[in-house]
């Protein structure tokens, strides 16, 4: 499982997130374990956002996975959300639909493997 974990994230944003936190190995996993287990949550106000044609909180949801994405080194799913982020903007949300179906895939594959994700996580961070 460690090869599928290091598919989905590029593990030298979380070293480089560590460093920005006083390399603090401790609090880069605990924001790693809290983007992973808020990832359901964060999809669900897109998705919610996206089917009422909601531009605002749309915008916001997709704004706020796409940073926390960034941060944790979610790089695909970090490129969803860029990709989403224009359409939303042009309230294209018919096509925002297919936009948010990869988003969808990305994020149901990060929260699927975040046990591998943490424990790989915790290897580069103390090794």
């Amino acid at each position: 499982m460690p090869d599928r974990a290091r598919s989905l994230l590029h593990f030298e944003r979380i070293r480089e997130l560590s460093v920005q936190l006083d390399d603090s190995p401790a609090a880069t996993l605990k924001f790693l374990e809290a983007y992973l287990a808020l990832l359901p949550d964060r999809l669900e106000r897109i998705l919610r956002g996206i089917i009422d044609c909601d531009q605002a909180a749309s915008r916001e949801a997709v704004l706020s996975l796409r940073v926390a994405s960034a941060m944790s080194g979610a790089v695909s799913a970090e490129l969803c959300c860029l990709e989403l982020e224009p359409l939303i903007r042009g309230n294209q949300f018919s096509l925002a639909v297919a936009s948010a179906r990869r988003l969808s895939s990305e994020v149901s594959a990060l929260y699927e493997t975040a046990p591998a994700i943490l424990l790989e996580a915790h290897r580069e961070l103390t090794a």
